[in-house]
């Protein structure tokens, strides 16, 4: 059977305006086709859609100068780990339940996120293929304690359920006795994870100590894998390190990365290709020239889906 790969999406921008879109090409291209794409599979890879956009832009005068950029999230290491680990996080949290992920439908078991905050997954219409998230995953914990708040504790103030977005830090509520999230970033969580589990804050070690050179009549690698080092001092060895971040690790891993531009002059087109992981992608367009609305015209393919 033939599958729709390819679609078109018009918008028009009103003078001199910038608009903002968000896509969801697994949910895009599950309508377009009634069958389920995902943003993760069933073993918690990201999916990496592979999409080729190609831009028309026209008035009725000559004034139909649009600039388009497009951003995702960084198709790295940290967004591979960090949509793993949600992953197997839900699944425990049906196993706790007695519920297998095979006995929920396809489209249920898989995990399904929004990009960022701000994506708007209400959208204008039910026809318009931007702003049009799918249903989200739903996580559920237990609610945060004010532990200096001495009221009584109802049965709502137990649960905490919270969707998922790929990128951005966690928004929470405070709802009588405890704090709750709203969304919780992915890859925030995953890096805070990874990094804190001894973490001081700065300055806190004893200052004034620098590394020295300690001569030794037998071969340290020995003493090392002896475990002969001292509990007080390993521990502030790990509270020292743990505290640094690795040199990959900066604000890109969980903020949008911009991924490609396009930019086409009065009833001209350019076509770029980028790698959109998880298929959440955020799109300005902003219309260069005065006096007149301009139509834009976007001509969709989907050119393959492989794990990130």
């Amino acid at each position: 059977m033939a599958m729709h790969t390819k679609i078109v999406w018009n918008e028009t921008i009103t003078d001199q305006a910038t608009e903002t879109k968000y896509f969801d090409f697994a949910d895009i291209f599950s309508k377009f086709n009634r069958k389920q794409y995902h943003q993760v599979d069933s073993k918690g890879n990201a999916q990496v859609y592979l999409i080729k956009i190609t831009q028309a832009s026209y008035t009725g005068a000559d004034q139909g100068d649009v600039k388009t950029a497009l951003f995702t999230a960084p198709n790295t290491y940290v967004t591979k780990q960090a949509v793993k680990a949600w992953h197997k996080a839900r699944v425990a949290m049906f196993g706790k339940a007695g519920i297998g992920m095979k006995t929920l439908s396809p489209y249920t078991r898989n995990l399904r996120m929004e990009l960022d905050a701000s994506a708007d997954p209400g959208g204008t219409t039910d026809s318009d293929l931007a702003n049009k998230n799918g249903e989200l995953s739903t996580m559920v914990n237990s609610g945060q304690f004010d532990e200096s708040n001495t009221g009584a504790v109802t049965g709502d103030d137990l649960v905490d359920s919270y969707t998922l977005t790929l990128l951005g830090d966690h928004v929470t509520s405070q709802t009588a006795e405890t704090t709750k999230y709203t969304s919780v970033g992915v890859n925030q969580s995953w890096l805070d994870t990874r990094r804190k589990p001894y973490a001081v804050a700065e300055g806190s070690l004893e200052a004034g100590v620098s590394a020295t050179t300690v001569q030794h009549e037998t071969n340290p690698l020995f003493e090392a894998r002896a475990l002969s080092g001292i509990a007080e001092e390993i521990v502030e060895v790990a509270q020292d390190e743990q505290s640094q971040p690795p040199p990959w690790v900066d604000s890109d891993q969980t903020g949008l990365v911009g991924v490609a531009g396009l930019y086409t002059a009065n009833n001209s087109t350019q076509e770029v290709i980028v790698e959109v992981p998880c298929g959440l992608m955020k799109a300005t367009i902003q219309d260069l020239r005065s006096s007149n609305n301009v139509e834009v015209v976007w001509n969709i393919e989907l050119l393959d889906i492989y794990d990130m």
